[in-house]
């Protein structure tokens, strides 16, 4: 075994994010067999990335592929994957490790984000002519949040880039934690624009606590606002694992371009 590819995760202690963070490893495994796929995780779960570079090392890889099942480059990015690599090679000089980007605005993930605005608003696919004034829906994509200003660009780039392609005209990007707006003023901000439907977009890759803190924030923001509209889409992953998901076909697409497999 020269060449592997050892896909990252954040971590977490969600059952059914850690589900289809593995199901998705399973779906890039197919795609580049047999080169073999293997997974660690920046925290909260084993093995930990310095840990599993060894691993691969000890059988005998001498290159790695590192590609991390990340949205935007941030501290983790930029600071924990480096610091986990550069403590792999103390130990192993010979062993190179290339680190892939994050999946960022890749049009792949814009086309899924593009699926999962639409399911909540109606049901329908992209392709179909939405009805309604587009004026009248508000798109609210909510990231987790960063002290990475350039993390913040990217996610408020990505909140313009898929309203339109969803062609809607009011939208607004809001963070979980760190990151102005909060999760709270952007809905009461979305609520305040005059718009009827307001579709809340958890910018997620794998259900965890984030999912879970938007889903509290909506239901709030519906009981004070009852006379909207209130819809929240699922998380990007939210069907890896189900055989008539989408999801694997498009994270798996911005994967491979990511890893130049």
């Amino acid at each position: 075994m020269q060449h592997a590819i050892l896909l990252v995760g954040h971590g977490t202690r969600n059952s059914v994010g850690q589900e289809q963070f593995l199901h998705l490893a399973e779906q890039l495994r197919a795609a580049v067999a047999p080169t073999p796929v293997e997974v660690a995780y920046i925290e909260l779960q084993a093995p930990l990335i310095a840990d599993a570079l060894l691993d691969l090392h000890r059988q005998g890889c001498a290159k790695i592929i590192l590609a991390p099942a990340l949205l935007f480059a941030a501290g983790h990015a930029k600071q924990d994957i480096p610091a986990a690599v550069a403590a792999a090679q103390k130990l192993a000089p010979q062993l190179i490790v290339e680190i892939a980007e994050p999946l960022g605005c890749h049009p792949a993930l814009l086309q899924l984000a593009a699926y999962r605005y639409s399911d909540a608003r109606d049901g329908q696919d992209v392709e179909t002519p939405l009805p309604g004034s587009p004026s009248s829906i508000a798109l609210v994509l909510i990231g987790r949040g960063s002290s990475d200003p350039t993390a913040i660009v990217h996610c408020q780039e990505f909140a313009g880039l898929l309203a339109e392609q969803v062609n809607c005209q009011n939208f607004f990007t809001g963070f979980i934690a760190i990151a102005k707006p909060s999760l709270a003023e952007a809905l009461e901000q979305a609520a305040a624009s005059g718009a009827q439907q307001i579709i809340v977009q958890p910018h997620l890759l794998f259900s965890g606590e984030m999912l879970d803190s938007t889903a509290v924030a909506v239901a709030q923001a519906r009981r004070k606002h009852p006379q909207l509209a209130w819809q929240q889409s699922d998380s990007l992953g939210a069907d890896l694992g189900d055989p008539q998901g989408i999801a694997a076909d498009y994270l798996v697409r911005a994967m491979l371009d990511r890893i130049k497999t």
